[in-house]
């Protein structure tokens, strides 16, 4: 079940692997999309990869409106949820 935090903000189903500190905003895909033409994202896609991790990092492209697998170039069909991934190390 989907808790509502704020407008257009929600988190994704209650999944053990989601605790990570830095992770503050988490949006539907109904709700918003990324306001960028490119950029790297952590995605909530829940039956792309039954076997593996349901949490992958993305690429979102802004001429289809949707994000590709980072690992093999693949478009997720079916993402729900997305996040900011943290600022790189210094």
């Amino acid at each position: 079940m989907e808790k509502l935090i704020g407008k257009g903000l929600t988190e994704p189903p209650q999944d053990p692997v989601f605790s990570p500190g830095w992770i503050t905003q988490v949006f539907s895909v109904n709700e918003k999309l990324p306001d960028v033409e490119c950029g790297s994202y952590l995605v909530y896609t829940p039956t792309e990869f039954p076997k593996n991790s349901r949490w992958l990092v993305a690429e979102y492209y802004d001429d289809v409106k949707g994000f590709y697998s980072e690992a093999c170039e693949y478009f997720l069909h079916n993402v729900t949820h997305w996040c900011e991934l943290p600022k790189e190390p210094q």
